[in-house]
């Protein structure tokens, strides 16, 4: 009777642990792809703001040279 308890008592400590090292993971990997989504799309955003000053500096040269004209 005592060997099945502790034997029951272990396997309970055994996958209460597994349960836990199992969200632990889940956690980790949840938290690094949210992360590296912002920062895809922060690196989005960065190279939207630096056409959009491309774009802003291509209208001035061209209107220079129409001045200019």
């Amino acid at each position: 009777m005592k060997a099945t308890f502790e034997t029951e008592l272990y396997s309970a400590i055994f996958y209460i642990f597994f349960g836990f090292l199992l969200m632990s993971i889940v956690i980790i990997v949840f938290f690094y792809k949210s992360r590296k989504k912002i920062v895809e799309k922060e690196l989005e955003k960065k190279d939207l703001e630096i056409n959009h000053q491309k774009q802003l500096l291509h209208s001035i040269i061209i209107t220079q040279e129409e001045e200019r004209k």
